[in-house]
């Protein structure tokens, strides 16, 4: 039995990353906020990016039970907060968080940590705790 994947909304353009563009277009290439706006763009863009893979990756899978996605889904409780994906199945609901980590990773079990190299500085820079 082949079960049809169903996306109940898609990622919508990222506000955010056209407004940072858009600032970086009006200022003049050396002014002092630049290096901050770019930072930021590259952040967005590499974010969105992993939230595409992760489409992508849940398009490409069949599962074995009906199951809907709904992509960056905003909501309000006592504040506004975003969701990348939510996965529905008759039996759970799944949030998906994605977090595009580039470099290479190592996780290590003793202490339990995650070692981030980056490539252009060949040292470790993030060394992340993770839960036992």
């Amino acid at each position: 039995m082949e079960v049809e994947y169903i996306v109940i909304k898609h990622r919508g353009r990222s506000l955010s990353l056209e407004g940072v563009q858009a600032s970086i277009k009006r200022l003049h290439p050396r002014h002092a906020v630049i290096p901050i706006l770019t930072t930021k763009e590259f952040s967005l863009t590499v974010g969105i990016s992993g939230e595409i893979k992760l489409a992508e990756t849940l398009h490409k899978h069949s599962f074995p039970f009906e199951h809907r996605v709904i992509h960056d889904l905003s909501l309000v409780s006592a504040t506004p907060f975003q969701i990348d994906s939510l996965f529905l199945t008759p039996f759970y609901a799944l949030v998906l968080e994605v977090k595009n980590i580039g470099g290479q990773l190592e996780f290590r079990d003793n202490p339990p940590q995650l070692i981030r190299t980056r490539e252009t500085r060949g040292s470790m820079d993030l060394k992340a705790q993770l839960p036992k």
